[in-house]
């Protein structure tokens, strides 16, 4: 009966987005949006007022695992025609874990490394094709001039190309790594970081919104939202 409860008030909770969302400021009835908006706020919604939790710590593949899974909220990815454009924000600890490269880290090690790394806030970048069926160097091109300019420009200049807005500040590439495969991979990712705003600890996380401002496939500026609550209260990495 409770759980019947539970999906009454899931519903409730839809139709109530539904209508604030069709009412503009002056009282008229405004376009509505898709069904899947309305139901993606409506969702949003109800997990606001039933306080999904995080695990306060999780053993290292499992840490890896979450940070990786979309449903957390770290992870974002659109499609805009043939393209694929996937953010992952790393987290400091998640991050150590990658420039460490061991398979065996004790909490020293870590803590040291996340020292080494506090002053940036990194993410991942990738673009594939639809499908990942097409090395994305070579979709859509004309010619091996154009092959080249696109090495290039994922090579160089697409880090001007990237900007992070955090709260009310706009912030450019501190670091910037286009991740060179050779063909073994039809995606193409970019290790991208920003300079971290220096708060104290009890100020209230603000959401980041990543922003790429394409020049070459066509698709105008795309932007990812990390939400702040998705960003605040993030699970430990647990280590022996």
């Amino acid at each position: 009966m409770k759980n019947l409860n539970y999906i009454l008030l899931f519903f409730a909770c839809i139709a109530f987005v539904a209508c604030t969302d069709s009412v503009g400021s002056s009282g008229n009835t405004s376009v509505t949006e898709p069904a899947t908006a309305v139901a993606e706020k409506g969702a949003g919604f109800f997990e606001r007022i039933f306080n999904k939790s995080k695990p306060t710590s999780l053993a290292m593949m499992d840490y890896i695992h979450w940070v990786e899974n979309p449903e957390n909220g770290l992870r974002k990815s659109k499609m805009y025609g043939d393209y694929e454009f996937t953010v992952q924000h790393l987290p400091l600890a998640y991050r150590a874990l990658q420039s460490l490269k061991k398979e065996t880290i004790n909490t020293a090690t870590l803590e040291a490394e996340k020292l080494e790394l506090q002053d940036l806030d990194y993410y991942t970048f990738t673009i594939a094709t639809s499908g990942r069926e097409q090395d994305i160097l070579k979709a859509n091109i004309s010619g091996n001039e154009e092959f080249q300019n696109r090495i290039n420009y994922f090579s160089f200049g697409m880090q001007n190309d990237l900007m992070l807005v955090d709260g009310a500040d706009t912030l450019r590439c501190g670091m910037y790594h286009f991740e060179r495969t050779y063909g073994v991979t039809p995606y193409k990712k970019f290790v991208v970081a920003f300079p971290k705003k220096h708060q104290s600890a009890k100020a209230k996380q603000q959401d980041k919104v990543f922003v790429y401002y394409d020049r070459f496939f066509g698709t105008g500026p795309i932007k990812f939202t990390i939400s702040s609550n998705d960003l605040e209260d993030l699970p430990k990495l647990a280590l022996k």
